[in-house]
C-alpha cells in the first residue's frame, strides 16, 4: 500500500469513529458497518483503533491491546441501536474481545446486562 493510500484510509478510518455517536440513526448503522471489517484479528490497520490520540491520552500510546475508551464505549452503546447497527456493534465487540485488555473494558455489569437480556429473550432484536 502507498503512503497516500495509507493515509487515506487512516483519514477514513478516524471519520469512521468520529460519526459512531452522530445524531443520525443511519450514520451509526452505516459507521460501525464501515468500522466492522477494521476490527477483524488480521485486518491490518486493527492496531490503529488503539493508536489514536485521544484527550485522554494525547500521544495515542494505550496499554497493548487495549483499544481507545471512547471507541469501545461507542460500541457499547450501539450494542442497544436499531437491528442491524446493535448486529454489527455487537461483532465488532466480539472482534475485540480477544485481548485482555478489551475484556477488562467490557467488563460493566451495566454493558453484561446487555448482553444477557439480549442473549436470554428470544424476540430481542438482535
Amino acid at each position: 500500500m502507498t503512503q497516500d493510500r495509507a493515509g487515506s484510509d487512516d483519514f477514513q478510518f478516524i471519520q469512521l469513529i468520529e460519526f459512531l455517536h452522530d445524531r443520525n440513526p443511519e450514520v451509526r448503522r452505516l459507521a460501525v458497518h464501515g468500522l466492522l471489517p477494521y476490527t477483524a484479528a488480521n485486518h491490518p490497520s486493527r492496531s490503529s483503533l488503539n493508536n489514536l490520540p485521544t484527550a485522554e491520552n494525547s500521544s495515542g500510546d494505550l496499554k497493548p491491546g487495549s483499544i481507545k475508551p471512547g471507541i469501545i464505549e461507542d460500541l457499547k452503546r450501539l450494542s442497544e441501536d436499531q437491528h442491524m447497527t446493535a448486529h454489527d456493534a455487537f461483532s465488532a465487540l466480539i472482534n475485540l474481545s480477544d485481548t485482555g485488555p478489551v475484556v477488562e473494558q467490557l467488563n460493566d455489569p451495566d454493558f453484561l446486562s446487555v448482553i444477557f437480556f439480549t442473549i436470554i429473550v428470544s424476540d430481542s432484536q438482535i
